[in-house]
């Protein structure tokens, strides 16, 4: 079954959403740049000029454009909800950055928004269609069960300079940061259902590094390390009583990162397929195959809810 081609707009005109707009144009003809939207609306017309979109204007332009099939919403978080809602009414398909919302019960409202509307909505968490997480779900069942998850990502070292990691309202650690690893073990253990979590706080109260440690049904349990100001590398594992998936990179997915299995006293690297295909692009040609569906099966409704209860627990926590 052919994917149709998705015209895009794009709210917001940073770091993200350049990145986002240069791999829509790695796809050629099977996805295109329609229109940007920024605040500034010099900003909006230099970017569109910039990355050969046909409009510009504020985001109100790109969702009352009827050219514009979907729309990817690369916003500070506290923004994410009055456009995601915004764009659903209008007819858009959304893919909004993580985390898609400041706490469940804004997701929820974003949720019935897509629901009312029929349209599609997707958590923009780029590796749920990377190569390398069909593989360890693949591995999973090998592991035995229960399981033990452990994850830690860090965007920076040092002190944290971006202003929005220090917002008080949509700033913090575990929201920009933790959201990575809990999200990868929310996708292959569920739910949590009891939550622990210890950090530390800036000044204005902000989380600038949290541990979390989560148990699941069935006996799983998880730990997740996150900061702003640490530079912590990028890793994951995955362990039951037969063996252990160990991964580095497990959410950028650069070229050649490790994906290890251990198991019967051996250790092998597992061999996947890297098509060439950036992160970004994966994501343009998910929701094409998903376009006229609710929810992509690769990052469901029920892992966003579940990912912003728990990181609403973790938080009542700090």
């Amino acid at each position: 079954m052919s994917r149709p081609v998705l015209a895009w707009g794009i709210l917001g005109a940073g770091h993200i959403a350049t990145r986002f707009a240069e791999q829509l144009a790695s796809l050629g003809g099977q996805a295109r740049l329609q229109a940007v939207g920024a605040r500034d609306p010099a900003k909006a017309a230099a970017f569109a000029q910039t990355h050969g979109a046909a409009r510009s204007g504020d985001y109100d332009a790109v969702l009352a454009d009827p050219a514009v099939d979907a729309v990817y919403i690369a916003l500070l978080n506290r923004d994410h909800a009055r456009w995601s809602i915004a764009a659903s009414r209008a007819g858009k398909r959304v893919l909004c950055e993580k985390p898609a919302a400041l706490h469940a019960a804004e997701l929820r409202s974003m949720l019935d928004a897509a629901r009312e509307a029929g349209r599609l909505w997707v958590e923009a968490f780029a590796y749920r269609f990377h190569p390398r997480w069909a593989l360890v779900r693949s591995h999973l069942p090998s592991l035995g069960v229960p399981l033990v998850a452990h994850g830690c990502f860090s965007f920076f070292g040092g002190a944290p300079t971006k202003p929005r990691l220090l917002d008080p309202v949509g700033g913090g650690a575990l929201l920009d940061v933790g959201c990575y690893p809990l999200s990868w073990q929310i996708g292959l253990l569920g739910r949590p259902d009891q939550l622990h979590c210890t950090g530390r706080l800036a000044a204005n109260g902000v989380d600038l590094a949290a541990a979390a440690a989560l148990r699941f049904p069935g006996g799983h349990v998880a730990q997740a390390l996150c900061g702003c100001d640490a530079a912590m590398p990028q890793s994951a594992t995955i362990s039951g009583p037969h063996g252990a998936i160990e991964l580095s990179e497990p959410f950028r997915n650069a070229a050649g990162c490790l994906t290890r299995l251990h198991a019967s006293g051996t250790v092998r690297d597992l061999p996947w397929h890297d098509d060439g295909l950036q992160l970004y692009a994966r994501e343009a040609l998910a929701m094409s195959e998903a376009a006229d569906q609710l929810e992509h099966p690769a990052m469901p409704w029920a892992d966003s809810l579940h990912l912003a209860e728990t990181i609403d627990g973790l938080r009542a926590k700090l």
